[in-house]
């Protein structure tokens, strides 16, 4: 599962990365930083699943086409133009999250 894949389905459900990130516990800069990673691990995936309520089978896409959302709605996966939204979304609030964590830092 890559990264880019679990960044759909978190912003699929309606959360933000920071939302996601106090969801699972972690920091923001921990999750974009295992989300980056070329193999996201099982442990997250897991965190994720039970977070979301939603099966480990449905993040591999074991349910041809379609990703679940927050709603109990399902979209298809191969959707350009949600990908495309989709992605474009997740860049703004990691710009936003790399923002805040600049400022906090400070």
């Amino acid at each position: 599962m890559t990264g880019e894949k679990l960044k759909m389905i978190i912003a699929g459900n309606g959360y933000t990365m920071a939302s996601a990130a106090r969801l699972l516990e972690m920091t923001p800069q921990h999750l974009n930083q295992a989300l980056n990673a070329a193999d996201v691990k099982s442990g997250l995936l897991e965190k994720v699943s039970a977070a979301f309520g939603i099966s480990i089978a449905s993040l591999y896409g074991e349910t041809p086409g379609v990703a679940i959302t927050g709603s109990g709605n399902t979209t298809n996966g191969n959707d350009t133009a949600t990908v495309n939204r989709f992605l474009s979304i997740i860049e703004e609030k990691d710009r936003q999250i790399a923002q805040l964590l600049q400022m906090l830092a400070k």
